[in-house]
């Protein structure tokens, strides 16, 4: 049996801030939905924060020196305690 989702989501950028919006929907599980806005003052620094299910949210920051990515991003869960994340990432 296939399971089908509908997912929607838009996005709109205005000079250095982009804000994203999406939902996903199903007939089996409950709507999700997310929203997420990202600051980039310049093109080696972002800094980004959103709600997933309007009730969990999250910050975080990209710097980005020649071609390394080194990312942060702070997690706060309903259930469980805060969550952080560090990434590197060599492109």
């Amino acid at each position: 049996i296939q399971k089908r989702t509908l997912n929607i989501g838009i996005k709109t950028k205005l000079h250095q801030i982009t804000a994203l919006a999406d939902s996903s929907f199903s007939k089996s599980t409950k709507p999700s939905y997310n929203l997420g806005i990202e600051y980039k003052p310049t093109n080696s620094l972002s800094i980004s924060g959103g709600l997933k299910q309007l009730n969990q949210f999250c910050l975080g920051s990209t710097i980005i020196i020649k071609s390394i990515h080194i990312s942060y991003t702070y997690i706060h869960h309903n259930h469980l305690n805060a969550t952080h994340k560090i990434g590197f990432t060599l492109k």
